[in-house]
């Protein structure tokens, strides 16, 4: 028996075994006792063999009814129909957003681009009066802020004071560090 194991052990590693064949070589290696120099194979074998239980022939067309009736409910129907329409119109309102977008900007660089006046010299007048009181406008508040710049010369001169007082916070710091014990008696 054990050389028509090895045999067989022989076609198994090769790929050529029936599934019969498999079964025999299992059986072998869970009921007999074998030598040393097929220990390893047994060993391999007794591996694979967890109560096995056939598998029906016809599991895998089973599954694929079941999915095709799962899939083929109305509901599921009803409800890719209505996916589907509200991807459509989703896309048609983005279309149509663009559409209109592009249409207005094209409208707005129509307008923007045409021509107010007819002679050269009523253009040169109306743009020379529009920069006097654009000018004038800015000159007003240029004047209205003179007061914050005066307060930013005065920050500057109090820079050392600020300096001076932030200095003598730290050293206060220090002196408590440095005693302690003092502190604790003076807060009591």
């Amino acid at each position: 028996m054990e050389t028509n194991i090895k045999y067989l052990l022989e076609k198994y590693y090769e790929g050529t075994t029936t599934l019969e064949e498999e079964r025999a070589i299992r059986s072998y290696f869970a009921t007999h006792e074998t030598t040393d120099e097929l220990r390893e194979e047994q060993r391999l074998f007794n591996s694979f063999v967890v109560d096995e239980k056939e598998i029906p022939l016809s599991l895998e067309s089973d599954i694929f009814d079941a999915i095709a009736k799962q899939t083929e409910t109305p509901e599921k129907r009803k409800h890719i129909a209505i996916q589907r329409i509200v991807s459509w119109a989703t896309a048609a309102i983005i279309v149509l957003s663009v559409g209109f977008g592009w249409y207005y900007t094209q409208i707005e660089k129509r307008t923007q681009l045409s021509d107010t006046f007819q002679n050269p010299e009523e253009a040169y007048q109306e743009t020379m009066r529009v920069l006097a009181y654009v000018g004038s406008k800015m000159n007003k508040a240029q004047e209205e802020l003179q007061p914050i710049a005066k307060m930013s010369k005065v920050t500057e001169t109090l820079q050392p004071i600020i300096t001076i007082n932030n200095n003598l916070h730290r050293v206060d710091q220090l002196k408590i560090l440095t005693n302690p014990l003092s502190t604790n008696k003076q807060n009591e």
